[in-house]
Formats: C-alpha cells, sequence, structure tokens
C-alpha cells in the first residue's frame, strides 16, 4: 500500500516526517516502549524518523520504503515485533495523536516561498 509522507508535530514548533500505518487504536506506555494495540479508539500508529544522518528528502524517502515492508496485519503482534526490530535506529514505530499531524510533508510549513516582499 503506499501511504504519503506527512508532517507532524509534538506542539513545541518542531516538525518531523511521519508515514501513518494505522489510522487507530494504538497506544505507547512510555517514550521508549513499543506501541500496542489498545480496545478503545487511541492514537495512529505511525512510522517517524528521528536521526540526522540523512538530510530530510532522504529520510522521507526511507520512511516509505519501511512503510511498504510494514506487516500486512498489524494486530500480530509477532509481526510487528519483528518488523519493529528491523528498523533502523533513526525510524522510531510510536503511537501519535491524530491532531499532531498538520498535513503534507512536501507542503510543512516553512516550504512555501514568500510571496511579498517586505520593505
Amino acid at each position: 500500500m503506499n501511504r504519503p509522507p506527512l508532517a507532524a508535530h509534538y506542539g513545541l514548533g518542531v516538525i518531523f516526517p511521519v508515514v501513518v500505518l494505522d489510522s487507530s487504536g494504538w497506544k505507547q506506555a512510555a517514550p521508549w516502549a513499543r506501541p500496542q494495540r489498545v480496545t478503545d479508539r487511541g492514537d495512529l500508529l505511525v512510522l517517524r524518523w528521528s536521526g540526522f544522518e540523512q538530510d530530510a528528502d532522504e529520510s522521507v524517502q526511507l520512511l516509505v520504503n519501511l512503510a511498504r515492508l510494514a506487516p500486512d496485519r498489524l494486530d500480530d503482534e509477532s509481526a510487528l515485533v519483528a518488523y519493529d526490530e528491523q528498523l533502523p535506529r533513526s525510524v522510531r514505530l510510536i503511537a501519535l495523536r491524530p491532531s499532531a499531524l498538520i498535513g503534507s510533508w512536501a507542503e510543512r510549513p516553512g516550504q512555501q516561498p514568500p510571496t511579498g516582499r517586505i520593505a
């Protein structure tokens, strides 16, 4: 499945690229913990780039490529664990609230050229 890269934030002004793997039903007990499926609505399951060894364009392509390798059944815990363990250190599997998404990575804030001049 083709999943587009999106821009997300934690509310502190730092924008990072993500690819949504599942639309709801996930929680993360701690920042270092693997997201777990929950019975209530929960958060999104996303791949988040959090490294510095690549530039932004390369990191987004890496996320897209890794999303294509995600298990078809994300509720299969053993498949999800195996997938998570093969991810590079610069990519994390996290639960993210839907309100943290701000749109397309290509059209994220700060990427549009200025439309006028300031005298």
